[in-house]
């Protein structure tokens, strides 16, 4: 995959781990 997608992955990775977070 390209670098942009990685990002996004990751970016979406970390968006979900902060939302546990708050649970």
């Amino acid at each position: 995959s390209t670098l942009k997608e990685m990002q996004h992955i990751r970016d979406s990775t970390v968006h979900l781990q902060l939302n546990r977070s708050n649970l």
